[in-house]
């Protein structure tokens, strides 16, 4: 007999809870593998496994497809095919990103003329190649807006570590980055998000809990092995040296507002007397994901669900168990 360690309740209305599945559509182009074969494996799964899965099929085929090297001339090129991306992304019914794009490529076009080395010129091209595929092949919003966050942040972190470099040509180069698109929009409002810890877990480890936004949840995700967004981590007890980089990474935005992403809010437990909930008010206009970790390795990982009048995440003592309840059942209990 299987015991839940996890259970997810909504404290609002019913139908909200059918967000919990959902049937992706699949658009690619020239990638040669069966788009019937993934629909079937992913379109009853969970919200939050179907966007890992999709982030890390994007990943794996945009790496793939990049070109070992790119001259000068094939930058102009690819400059140049870029700058039309704003209305293909208007044909593929993308609009609502054509600002983000054309400022993207503006931000690229002037930091370009900084430097002619063929690092330089390849790193503005890594950065930016998966925005014109994710478009051009019509991926979806989900994929698009993480991606075309994940390409200005990177954009951002390789121009401030050029000009940490020292090298004189960069050392304006940060008033050529204009983060203005993916800045979050705080008049959207709150909602609020509670995780609760179930006794038993309280009483005999310590818990810290830690809210983060899409930018930051992107960052993470590369640098942990193990399946995410699926609540519990598959083991976790052998996870000690991945959880602390997750850890240091969420401590590191905590509370930090540099630029208009990686928001962070954590709670070690122990210093709040080890409540028994955690609730937390976050902007609407995010994206949300919730780490839990026991005794500092990370135990629970989750996508909250669109953002609504309160949602509660329950954490229970862990015990054997296959895998997560399907999403539907989850709800009913």
């Amino acid at each position: 007999m299987k015991t839940r360690i996890l259970s997810l309740v909504f404290l609002f209305a019913a139908p909200a809870a059918f967000a919990q599945t959902e049937v992706v559509e699949y658009q690619y182009k020239n990638n040669t593998f069966s788009v019937a074969e993934q629909n079937k494996q992913l379109a009853r799964s969970s919200s939050g496994r179907i966007f890992y899965n999709r982030i890390k099929s994007f990943d794996s085929f945009s790496k793939r497809q990049l070109k070992p090297f790119i001259s000068r001339e094939q930058f102009v090129v690819y400059l140049n095919k870029f700058g039309e991306l704003p209305k293909i992304a208007g044909i593929n019914g993308y609009s609502d990103y054509a600002e983000a794009i054309t400022v993207l490529h503006n931000n690229v076009k002037n930091l370009s003329r900084l430097s002619a080395t063929d690092a330089h010129r390849y790193s503005l091209y890594e950065i930016t190649a998966p925005v014109y595929k994710v478009i051009d092949e019509s991926w979806g919003n989900d994929m698009v807006d993480v991606v075309i966050q994940e390409a200005y942040l990177n954009l951002y972190d390789y121009t401030k570590m050029k000009v940490a470099s020292g090298d004189r040509a960069f050392a304006n180069a940060m008033s050529y980055v204009n983060m203005d698109p993916i800045k979050t929009n705080e008049a959207a409002g709150h909602c609020s998000y509670a995780v609760n810890i179930d006794k038993p877990v309280l009483k005999k480890d310590k818990i810290e809990v830690y809210f983060s936004d899409l930018a930051l949840f992107k960052k993470i995700s590369s640098k942990y092995p193990a399946d995410l967004l699926q609540g519990p981590i598959p083991g976790w007890q052998a996870m000690g040296d991945e959880s602390d980089v997750v850890r240091a990474m969420l401590q590191a935005y905590e509370g930090k507002k540099e630029i208009p992403a990686y928001y962070v809010y954590g709670y070690k437990l122990a210093d709040y007397g080890n409540p028994p909930t955690v609730q937390q008010n976050l902007h609407k206009d995010n994206k949300w994901f919730v780490w839990v970790f026991r005794n500092g390795k990370l135990y629970y990982s989750y996508m909250a669900l669109p953002c609504a009048d309160i949602s509660k995440i329950t954490v229970y003592e862990e015990r054997p168990q296959a895998g997560l309840e399907d999403a539907n059942k989850q709800v009913a209990y």
